[in-house]
């Protein structure tokens, strides 16, 4: 059990308006963010999730396509 349906429900007695997720690198991990910020935009509450990418000491030769391609959508300004 996941607890979403509590998080939605606290989120929403407290009036949030944002929730940070921290979750998993992975395909589980990438659906359940994408279910839990339907749930919570559907009530106005704004989704955002932890940065992802490369981590510092990285080197860019090792990295995978899909570490590559979510350090490229993190990307700012320097």
């Amino acid at each position: 059990d996941l607890g979403i349906p509590l998080l939605v429900e606290r989120a929403t007695s407290i009036n949030a308006r944002e929730v940070i997720l921290a979750l998993d690198s992975t395909t589980e991990g990438e659906a359940t963010c994408a279910y839990i910020a339907n749930q919570l935009e559907s009530r106005n509450i704004k989704v955002t999730q932890l940065a992802r990418g490369l981590p510092p000491g990285a080197l860019v030769e090792f990295a995978d396509s899909l570490t590559l391609s979510q350090a490229l959508k993190g990307r700012r300004g320097y």
